[in-house]
């Protein structure tokens, strides 16, 4: 027996044996590792963002060039540098967003809760008075009376109260520094990932040719193209529901802040952000923003807060019924139940992310489960209906199906 055939008889089991002792030490130290993998993740922090905000300007980067090449002869100064002048017309345009957004809404937004944390007692006083009317209405007998409530909190000391919260929460020295220490690194952090989205975006075709590149080099011809497959499919699953999320998330709030001020309601700065943020949450977001806009005016005129339910219902069955499908063009095709369960799911694995890729993740794995079951069932020539399953000829046509 010479040394090949040696080799050949021993390489499985070695590789076998490695594999058992790298997957035993990974098990019985399980949670050291998974730190030590989630450190090594988090190195890459201001790449993850950066691709996160080079995907989100990109969308109206594209547009931008698409509208520059269009309007310009093809080898013309500005045709040929479409690409930077897209750029900078984007950040431009982000710029004038986040310019108005710090100097116009945010300094409503702050009245709007100085308003409320300064009168809050009284809209509390306010809130019982309606509540023992209505019970009073309905004979039913209530303990609790305006008058305690009002003089326990008489009796309350706001000043120390703020005091303690502001103690609870460490503004202290040392807070203060660690807060600052803490800004400044996440300051780093997001102008890296701000950089990396400007290399990004201005050479994004090179990047994503080396991915491929890399892709073909590690897989075989099959899985490669089905990777490539899934990567087109993911991102214009991906593209329209962000682009369509944010564009309906700005018309619902400037709708919503539009009515309010038409019809008079309390607090309309406040609300109107607070619903176009929610937004952004399919299905849940908007009743969250309408939920708490009801409980603000509620505080103030109970009468007011149920108009504005039906206020909010009117624009939300218009803007979903009408602006919606024209701004998006459709929905990413999944039922209702799946975007339900996609929500608590991811939601509650990742929080607030979760909730806001929940639904572009769960119509990619929805397409391709689908694209493999449709397979399956192409191979084995089976059909299936309400009542049963049946396998078909093998002179049967599509047609047949």
């Amino acid at each position: 027996m010479n040394n090949q055939t040696i080799k050949k008889i021993i390489k499985p089991w070695v590789i076998l044996v490695t594999f058992t002792i790298i997957l035993a030490a990974v098990i019985f130290n399980f949670t050291s590792v998974l730190n030590k993998v989630w450190y090594w993740i988090m190195l890459f922090k201001p790449l993850y963002y950066g691709i996160a905000i080079a995907y989100v300007l990109n969308l109206p980067m594209k547009k931008i060039q698409q509208f520059i090449m269009t309007h310009t002869k093809e080898n013309s100064f500005i045709h040929k540098r479409s690409r930077g002048i897209a750029v900078i017309l984007t950040l431009v345009f982000a710029f004038i967003i986040c310019a108005l957004i710090v100097s116009v809404i945010i300094p409503k937004l702050i009245d709007s809760f100085g308003m409320l944390f300064n009168n809050f007692s009284i809209y509390l006083q306010h809130t019982v008075t309606y509540i023992n009317e209505v019970l009073e209405y309905f004979h039913i007998d209530y303990d609790a009376s305006k008058s305690q409530i009002v003089q326990y909190l008489n009796t309350l000391r706001w000043d120390d109260i703020l005091k303690n919260g502001a103690k609870w929460l460490g503004v202290g020295a040392s807070s203060v520094i660690n807060t600052s220490v803490n800004f400044i690194g996440s300051f780093g952090t997001w102008f890296t990932a701000f950089m990396i989205s400007l290399y990004l975006l201005n050479s994004k075709e090179e990047y994503i040719i080396q991915l491929k590149k890399v892709i073909v080099a590690i897989f075989r011809d099959r899985p490669a193209q089905y990777i490539f497959r899934i990567g087109k499919k993911a991102n214009a699953i991906f593209a329209g529901f962000i682009g369509g999320q944010l564009v309906e998330a700005v018309i619902l709030g400037v709708l919503c802040y539009i009515g309010m001020l038409i019809f008079r309601f309390p607090f309309p700065e406040l609300i109107s952000a607070i619903v176009a943020l929610t937004s952004l949450v399919p299905m849940f977001g908007a009743m969250f923003g309408m939920a708490f806009g009801c409980l603000l005016i509620f505080a103030i005129n109970p009468i007011q807060s149920i108009w504005f339910i039906v206020y909010f219902q009117i624009l939300q069955q218009f803007e979903g019924n009408v602006i919606y499908p024209r701004v998006v063009g459709g929905s990413v095709g999944i039922s209702g139940i799946y975007v339900l369960l996609s929500l608590i799911i991811f939601g509650g694995l990742f929080g607030l992310i979760g909730m806001l890729v929940a639904v572009p993740l769960t119509a990619l794995l929805y397409s391709m489960v689908s694209e493999f079951v449709h397979s399956q069932l192409q191979k084995k020539r089976a059909y299936v209906d309400e009542n049963d399953y049946y396998i078909l000829p093998e002179e049967a046509t599509d047609s047949e199906k």
